[in-house]
Parts: C-alpha cells; structure tokens; sequence
C-alpha cells in the first residue's frame, strides 16, 4: 500500500500528494506545495524503511 502511495507521488497521481484535510492544505499553503510533496515523500520512504525492517527483523 505505502509502495503504490510513493508511486503515486513519484508519477504526480493527484489522489497520492493532494492535501485531504484542512491541515494538510494549511501545510501546503504555508512550506508551498513542492515542499509538502516533497515531505510526504521522505515520509512514506521512511515508514516502508521501518516495516521492511522489522519484517527482516522478525523473519
């Protein structure tokens, strides 16, 4: 799931970046919207780096 979400931000898929709540659009807003691209990406790269590590911790 998070793979299709990177994906998604890496191919420019509006429903992947678009702000969903009112916070998120006041993020945008306020860093400008290539910054706030640009975090949720290094978010979701880094929650797949946590889950493949603890799958490779576990198995």
């Amino acid at each position: 799931m998070f793979l299709l979400l990177l994906l998604g931000i890496i191919l420019n898929w509006q429903w992947a970046w678009e702000p969903c709540t009112s916070v998120g659009r006041e993020l945008a807003n306020t860093l400008g919207e290539r910054i706030y691209y640009f975090g949720k990406g290094v978010f979701v790269v880094i929650i797949i780096l946590i889950l493949a590590f603890i799958y490779f911790a576990t198995y």
